[in-house]
């Protein structure tokens, strides 16, 4: 079901949670797994997490119809910051799995050791999850906004029934707001190397130019890159500094 007009009575009923897929594939290869499933006990989320090779926090915030999220905060605001920190501290190689439903801010990003963002993943989200966490399949996305330093870094709630959209095109990347993470951001499992992109001409009116670069995976892992191409305007032009003009996968 949705958050409001959108309901899906999918078959069969059921609903695969992290925790439930993250277990069920660990015990198929054999790893233990120490669950402390509340964010109110901070003392116990400690001690698992101390006990653990690998701490995961499976984090999450929610949305509706009708108004805004009344902050950027995760479910749990201050005292989930503060799990995710003592966790961190409990076990060096903690990673936070995020289920949200647009960007949220992250103050304790710099003390953990890997983030993954799912959004809206659907009944099958926990199956997902232990696909990407256990390597099956590469993280192949890439950020569709902009992830905001802090709640002053976007677009403020407004609950007013008329809001003028002021802003224009000077929304998430093309704004000046710092980002945390940027819009198109993305990691996976290997590393790549990028040639110096070459302009070149098209041989036929489907097209004005052609920008061309090598991509090289120079890591260990195999994976899928998307290559992004902006384009930057002078002030003069009355348009965003950069704007996404293409990409390829």
């Amino acid at each position: 079901s949705g958050g409001g007009s959108g309901h899906v009575a999918a078959a069969p009923l059921t609903t695969v949670t992290a925790l439930a897929g993250l277990s069920r594939r660990a015990a198929a290869l054999g790893i233990e797994v120490i669950a402390e499933p509340t964010s109110t006990r901070l003392h116990a989320a400690e001690t698992a997490a101390s006990k653990a090779d690998v701490a995961i926090v499976v984090v999450g915030t929610t949305s509706g119809e009708s108004e805004d999220r009344a902050s950027l905060s995760l479910d749990g605001g201050a005292d989930l910051d503060v799990l995710i920190d003592s966790v961190s501290k409990a076990n060096k190689n903690t990673i936070v799995l995020v289920q949200a439903p647009g960007a949220v801010t992250m103050p304790w990003r710099t003390s953990v050791r890997g983030i993954m963002i799912l959004f809206l993943g659907g009944q099958e989200t926990g199956n997902a999850w232990a696909d990407v966490v256990f390597g099956s399949v590469p993280p192949e996305g890439r950020l569709p906004i902009m992830l905001p330093e802090t709640e002053w870094d976007a677009i403020p709630p407004n609950s007013r029934v008329h809001v003028p959209y002021s802003e224009g095109l000077q929304t998430s990347y093309r704004s000046d707001f710092q980002a945390a993470y940027p819009f198109g951001h993305g990691l996976t499992y290997t590393k790549f190397e990028y040639a110096a992109p070459v302009n070149v001409s098209c041989a036929d009116l489907t097209c004005h130019t052609r920008i061309v670069t090598t991509v090289t995976n120079v890591g260990t892992g195999s994976a899928p890159d998307v290559v992004q191409l902006y384009l930057g305007f002078p002030s003069a032009a009355g348009q965003p500094k950069m704007i996404l003009k293409g990409f390829k996968k």
